[in-house]
């Protein structure tokens, strides 16, 4: 669906119907909360069906990650993809994944560097004790 389309339908919509599909409801802490939840299983549901079929690559690629920690004292998925970036058949979250369970601890955040992911926040890594 365009702009366009949007803008069309917009359009055709009567003064009355067009309040109802503007209506926005006002989102509760209670709602946040669990829409929070939700979205973290969700994600969590999604990594680790990543981890799961791409297995070789994310073992390899935490060992990878940790020697970077090590060197660096810590990692970010821009690190890893600059040493050890995975083929181009994979979805992009594989990088994503690696520093899922107990092996990282996410320490801070930073902007990534990389121009298609478009200035978005990333995590900053560290070993696990």
């Amino acid at each position: 669906m365009t702009g366009e389309d949007v803008r069309l339908i917009v359009q055709g919509l009567e003064p009355e119907r067009l309040k109802d599909a503007l209506f926005v409801r006002k989102v509760s802490d209670m709602d946040k909360k669990m829409s929070l939840a939700a979205g973290k299983t969700c994600r969590n549901k999604v990594l680790r069906g990543i981890v799961a079929r791409r297995k070789n690559y994310v073992d390899t690629a935490r060992v990878v990650a940790a020697f970077i920690c090590r060197e660096e004292g810590t990692v970010t998925v821009d690190q890893l993809r600059d040493v050890f970036p995975p083929p181009d058949e994979f979805d992009a979250r594989v990088c994503g994944s690696v520093f899922t369970g107990p092996m990282f601890n996410a320490v801070g955040y930073t902007q990534t560097k990389r121009v298609t992911s478009h200035a978005r926040t990333i995590r900053v890594f560290e070993l696990a004790e």
